[in-house]
């Protein structure tokens, strides 16, 4: 679908599409092919078995790899050609504490964090950097389905209090298994104690953030899709209209990819993709909020956001 909308609009793309089957020694075979080597840039894949010879290829070709989705790699930052499309944990960690700096609610934090490998090392780097910056972390523990209420009331959100012993909380998890039973909570006790929560949360289904009594919820930037943008309209409904389905997240994200290297990438600024990302250190996206690449191999653009008559804006 992208590649059309970028043919139209008169841009030259040729994209050539390899299946990696998961397979190691299929995918050192793919890298033998002329095509590969000719390439402007990789994308993909996915899997870190995958993305390390890959990454590898890209440094001895000297051709830019992008893996897509992931926020673990900043191991990338030591290289010159492998990127994160998404903030690296550091960028996250950074964006999460400059924002609440900001909104000066107070110094007492709690962190519940997932067993994911991301959200581990994300809450492990908070630790420290909440506490070089002055927060007082109250409590940090992981969490699951299981345990989630039980690791908010323990906090004093429930009924029948009204002050919390923390300031604000934050949730790292992506699994709406989590998620659910921490809405569910804040929806029965109309709690108003800010808390953090991935952008990832905007799109479970259950989750209806305008019935809350309070506007309690903040959605971390990963790459935050603008919902309410013309350009995401027109997306969706030029989607739906080839497809008779509207886009996941996912696929409106691998869209502001290809929007992202063709505005970086092009017959009029050229291929160099370092030179041309350090030349700007904010690019607005189409799809999503936007992005700064600016001497670094991913997205430091992480801002909180807040939802406002339904609307998701980013806070000052």
């Amino acid at each position: 679908y992208c590649i059309g909308e970028l043919k139209k609009n008169g841009m030259k793309v040729n994209m050539l599409t390899f299946d990696s089957k998961r397979d190691v020694a299929h995918l050192q075979n793919l890298l033998a092919d002329p095509a590969i080597a000719s390439s402007d840039v990789i994308i993909g894949p996915i899997y870190p078995e995958e993305t390390d010879l890959v990454s590898k290829f890209a440094e001895t070709a000297r051709i830019p790899f992008v893996h897509p989705l992931s926020n673990l790699g900043d191991r990338f930052e030591e290289l010159g050609y492998s990127y994160l499309f998404r903030p690296a944990v550091s960028s996250i960690a950074s964006g999460i504490v400059d924002g609440l700096r900001k909104q000066n609610w107070g110094k007492r934090v709690a962190i519940g964090y997932s067993n994911s490998s991301r959200d581990e090392m994300l809450a492990n780097m908070l630790q420290d950097q909440l506490g070089k910056a002055g927060f007082q972390l109250v409590k940090y523990q992981q969490i699951n389905a299981r345990n989630t209420n039980e690791f908010l009331q323990g906090l004093g959100i429930r009924s029948g209090q009204a002050r919390p012993s923390v300031d604000q909380v934050i949730l790292l998890s992506d699994d709406p298994a989590i998620a659910q039973p921490a809405f569910s909570l804040m929806e029965s006790i109309t709690a108003s104690i800010p808390t953090l929560v991935m952008d990832s949360w905007l799109g479970f289904n259950f989750a209806n953030y305008e019935m809350l009594e309070f506007p309690n919820f903040y959605f971390i930037g990963n790459n935050a899709l603008n919902f309410y943008g013309e350009p995401m309209e027109q997306f969706r409904e030029g989607f739906y209209s080839k497809f008779l389905s509207y886009p996941s997240m996912n696929t409106a994200v691998g869209v502001e990819l290809i929007n992202w290297i063709s505005s970086n990438m092009s017959d009029s600024k050229g291929f160099d993709l370092r030179r041309n990302l350090d030349q700007n250190a904010f690019q607005a996206g189409k799809l999503t909020w936007g992005f700064n690449f600016q001497g670094t191999h991913n997205n430091q653009y992480v801002p909180l956001f807040m939802l406002e008559a339904g609307e998701l804006k980013p806070l000052d």
